[in-house]
């Protein structure tokens, strides 16, 4: 099934953004960059997926759920 996009930069309909409600020095932002830095390779490692299967739902993309 297809992925979801997954964006911390997406805007919300009514203000702030994510980017806003976190300060500079928030773990979340750690968490965030570590999970970018993943090249395709590191993520076959882990024996994760990252195309999607074009039939179906959406599916949630892997960055997402390693955020969380």
């Amino acid at each position: 099934m297809p992925l979801r996009d997954v964006s911390c930069e997406q805007a919300w309909l009514l203000p702030p953004s994510l980017d806003e409600l976190l300060p500079l020095d928030h773990p979340a932002r750690f968490v965030a960059e570590f999970v970018d830095a993943l090249d395709r390779e590191d993520w076959a490692e882990l024996g994760v997926e990252m195309e999607g299967n074009p039939l179906g739902a959406p599916a949630y993309h892997p960055r997402a759920l390693l955020s969380v």
